[in-house]
């Protein structure tokens, strides 16, 4: 049947019935801060820190055997922007993020055993302006790491799943948009990156 896009109602896939399979209830707090300040005429100092309480309660049907978990990741940023001209700025930033292996309300209590992947991102570049705000540029160097990566292979055929490795990654990204008339903008992005698996220990 079709579904009404301003008014969606519960739907399910033609001539199979609703089977209830699992009931997952996710409890987040999380504390923040942030802050900009002038160091210098013309350059800013760019910070920010997070800190995250996620409980997972993870219960299957019918078993009805609760797994639970809570992961307390600390993660931040810290950058700098140097304003070249009135109309160009180069930046400079550190941050670092965590993610779950999988999606939270998949992880049920054979994959909570798993840490959170965390991550890290270094970026470097310039973004300027020109013609009265016409044409807009940006250029940028970025190098990308995750740890802790899930894959899944056979052992002793029982598909087994395990965190591995290190994994980087580096690039550069070109990003141009133009506005030539009021009513026409056009935008171009292109990137380069390559990856590699640093580390993969079993």
């Amino acid at each position: 049947r079709k579904l009404d896009p301003f008014n969606p109602q519960p739907h399910y896939d033609p001539g199979l019935p609703y089977v209830r399979q699992r009931d997952v209830l996710i409890d987040t707090k999380a504390l923040f801060a942030e802050s900009i300040f002038e160091a210098v005429p013309r350059l800013k100092i760019v910070g920010g820190l997070r800190w995250e309480q996620i409980g997972l309660a993870y219960t299957p049907y019918p078993s009805l055997v609760t797994a639970s978990q809570t992961y307390e990741p600390t993660t931040g940023r810290l950058g700098a922007v140097v304003e070249l001209t009135p109309r160009a700025n180069a930046y400079v930033s550190y941050s670092r993020a965590v993610q779950p292996t999988t999606q939270l309300v998949s992880l049920d209590g054979s994959q909570q055993r798993f840490s959170l992947v965390p991550g890290s991102q270094f970026e470097v570049g310039a973004k300027g302006a020109a013609l009265g705000g016409r044409l807009e540029g940006t250029v940028a160097y970025f190098a990308i790491e995750k740890r802790n990566l899930l894959i899944t292979q056979l052992i002793d055929a029982v598909q087994t799943a395990q965190q591995v490795g290190r994994q980087t990654s580096t690039g550069v990204e070109i990003a141009v948009v133009g506005r030539p008339t009021r009513t026409l903008t056009l935008a171009g992005d292109v990137a380069v990156t390559g990856a590699n698996f640093d580390e993969f220990v079993e």
